[in-house]
């Protein structure tokens, strides 16, 4: 080598090598490990919407062999797009116990996505990276404890099936075309944002290869590509919807504002457990990036700039409330959270800085997944308390469910002016942010007793499971809520007449959740309710006075 070749090659930057395969997979299954641990602190991890879809899981795959729970509901598999745990994890149920399948569905859901991410990067850059391994802090984030599971299972196959796109669309693009449309309509049936990020992370990927050719001759021609590309799994999802439930659901729409939308950007790293450290790992993780972008220690890959783009400039106008369903926009910054590690690469770095950078991020994922897991693990004092209120409710009956708000200051319309103890402050009670702590446990009705629960999620129009008619005047009824009960007894209206009148006759039971942030759960029992067990949780009452008795 001549000394010239010696000086050239030491005045060019240093560039770290992928790491070895070995090195790698080694890094990727410890991020999956901690990732995973959390699952292991509860049978019925605190996530929002979670219980309820196990409970629907549990009655279709009962159905129709149970004779209660095929007296109450029936199987309605139709063209909708919200199926992918129902298909997939509904079988589970009749070879496992469903708070196990549960958790093989949760741990199914969270791999889906830290592979995913993997393989996209892999895909866009051409070798491995490390840095994927880091998108295990974002694993658990703030939409997967709101338990909107079908959509993190679409956007984890809608990732992988956009880099199998990738890698097929160049020297095969006949192939790729193809499973373009297969993709875009399974993805339907998971979800529809699934199928959006498929075809915006693909149209991505043709922007990329259509951008040189921009300003030269032929570019009409060379659109025709793209648009061969990206119509027909667009036309099949058109289709698809248009015999879907959902494009007859009218629903409404709302947005959020803009304050929120600051606060809920956050939602990639939001466990909303310590609030200061969600904002801690947002700040590292941006600031890290921000550092490697500016030192040219890192780039975007070309394929992933307009997908990323594009949510970031949709993310302040989208709605967050679209066809009946909720926290439609709050999703977009989850995407680009996942995004952010799948098309961005850290780079060039020394091996002490690289080690260093590793070390640090890594202990930051064991933090939060320790707290996670602390978390979780004191949520198994309050599930055990709604089990042992919920015992004497038989298989088979009926039970409405009320909730105390969440709220530490006394209300206005409270049975005294005492404060309310803080029950909330409970290590296992902390949750995502809502009004209501935890609702969705009252479906250890249906699970655990066979009960029939009125808020089991069972909309044509986004669940394959309807109410029988004989038990819809429960499902459809209007019952009041913990403040219109406080307000009957505070104006003396608990001796009403007897009849239709008196809200929970025709149920055999109430349950009353969060009962520890009033000062006494018998209080609340007219002469239409009698208290028949009472925990720190919920509260059981007999529904009684009622004509039929």
């Amino acid at each position: 080598m001549t000394a010239r070749t010696v000086q050239v090659s030491a005045a060019l930057p240093r560039v770290s090598a992928p790491p070895g395969a070995l090195v790698w997979w080694g890094a990727m299954l410890a991020a999956a490990i901690v990732l995973l641990a959390p699952l292991f602190a509860v049978d019925i991890p605190p996530l929002l919407d979670y219980p309820n879809h196990l409970a629907r899981l549990f009655v279709l795959a009962s159905l129709p062999q149970d004779p209660l729970l095929s007296r109450m509901y029936m199987a309605n598999w139709q063209i909708i797009p919200n199926l992918g745990i129902d298909i997939l994890f509904t079988p589970l149920m009749h070879i496992m116990p469903v708070n196990t399948v549960g958790r093989v569905m949760l741990g199914f859901i969270l791999l889906l996505n830290l592979a995913a991410v993997a393989a996209y990067h892999r895909a866009v850059f051409g070798s491995r990276s490390l840095w994927t391994a880091a998108s295990a802090l974002v694993g658990i984030n703030g939409i997967f404890l709101l338990g909107f599971l079908n959509f993190e299972l679409s956007q984890g196959l809608a990732i992988l099936a956009a880099a199998a796109w990738i890698a097929l669309h160049q020297e095969r693009p006949v192939a790729a075309a193809l499973f373009g449309v297969a993709a875009a309509m399974a993805l339907f049936f998971c979800h529809l944002m699934g199928v959006l990020i498929f075809l915006l992370l693909i149209g991505s990927a043709e922007a990329a290869l259509l951008w040189p050719r921009i300003s030269k001759p032929g570019l009409v021609v060379a659109m025709l590509r793209p648009v061969a590309m990206l119509l027909p799994p667009v036309v099949a999802t058109l289709l698809l919807y248009a015999f879907s439930a959902l494009s007859q659901h009218a629903g409404g729409t709302g947005w959020l504002g803009w304050k929120d939308k600051i606060v809920f950007s956050l939602m990639p790293f939001m466990l909303n457990y310590v609030f200061w450290l969600d904002v801690l790992t947002a700040a590292v993780v941006a600031g890290f990036l921000a550092g490697c972008l500016l030192t040219r220690h890192g780039r975007i890959a070309p394929k992933a700039v307009v997908a990323i783009a594009v949510l970031a400039v949709a993310y302040p106008f989208a709605p967050n409330l679209f066809k009946g369903t909720g926290f439609a926009d709050i999703r977009i910054p989850a995407m680009i959270g996942f995004l952010v590690f799948a098309g961005i690469r850290p780079e060039r770095f020394s091996r002490r800085a690289g080690i260093l950078a590793v070390s640090a991020f890594a202990a930051l994922l064991l933090v939060r997944m320790s707290l996670v897991a602390f978390v979780w693990h004191a949520h198994a004092a309050d599930i055990a308390d709604v089990r042992l209120a919920i015992a004497p409710v038989a298989p088979g009956e009926t039970v409405a469910v009320i909730s105390v708000p969440n709220d530490d200051r006394p209300k206005p319309n409270s049975l005294d002016t005492t404060e309310f103890p803080s029950h909330w402050r409970a290590v296992g009670r902390r949750h995502i942010g809502l009004k209501d702590y935890d609702p969705h446990l009252a479906s250890l009705l249906v699970t655990e007793r066979r009960a029939f629960w009125p808020r089991l999620f069972t909309d044509p129009s986004q669940q394959p499971l309807l109410v029988r008619p004989e038990y819809r005047k429960f499902k459809d009824r209007q019952l009041p809520d913990y403040e219109e009960i406080v307000a009957m007894l505070q104006e003396k209206n608990a001796g009403l007449p007897e009849g239709a009148s008196k809200p929970f006759c025709g149920f055999d039971h109430v349950l009353l959740l969060d009962g520890g942030a009033i000062p006494d759960v018998e209080t609340l029992a007219p002469d239409w309710l009698r208290l028949e067990v009472s925990t720190k949780i919920a509260g059981l009452y007999r529904v009684i006075g009622c004509p039929a008795e």
